[in-house]
């Protein structure tokens, strides 16, 4: 690819993964008005996302469709994100699709889950990630994330669901291909 190209791809993969997200965690404090409604959304671009899990990151990079490359600023891989974006459309969670980002480490072990923008309702999101469900997936490797028999969030089924078949179909995706 020339280098024209690989900006263009940079700033696209940068576009699709700053779309708004969730953040993590619920504090303590927040817990009951989590529960209630929507909270103010963080917007990250790829590398902030990036950053909360490799500091040091300096760049996201397309291998891929599914595989983006982490480089720190030595230019050396700290790790990879995956997208289901692209492949997910058709998994359904409450009222539509439910995209993820896993960070991997350059042992390809799943470091965090992100969950993308979506329309699902705030609170069931909020339920999810009360529960600690999007860190179920952390420290397992591909094979295993796409074994992982998990069960759904009571209250948030249809999103939780919808989180776990997105999970599952990035990890066999990537296990498919090379980064």
């Amino acid at each position: 690819m020339n280098t024209g190209k690989n900006k263009f791809i940079v700033t696209v993969l940068v576009l699709a993964i700053s779309l708004v997200l969730k953040t993590n965690t619920v504090s303590a404090q927040h817990h009951d008005l989590a529960m209630r409604g929507p909270q103010p959304e963080a917007v990250l671009s790829a590398l902030e996302m990036v950053k909360t899990v490799f500091t040091d990151a300096a760049s996201v990079s397309e291998g891929n469709t599914i595989w983006h490359v982490i480089k720190n600023a030595k230019g050396k891989l700290d790790g990879y994100a995956l997208s289901s974006r692209p492949l997910s459309k058709d998994i359904i969670g409450y009222k539509g699709p439910t995209p993820v980002v896993l960070i991997l480490d350059k042992n390809k072990i799943i470091k965090k889950l992100f969950l993308l923008e979506n329309k699902e309702t705030p609170g069931y999101i909020n339920k999810v990630k009360a529960k600690g469900f999007l860190d179920t997936w952390n420290g397992k490797t591909l094979k295993e994330a796409a074994q992982l028999d998990v069960d759904a969030v009571s209250g948030a089924t249809y999103s939780s669901t919808a989180i776990k078949r997105n999970v599952a179909m990035l990890a066999i995706s990537a296990l498919q291909t090379k980064p």
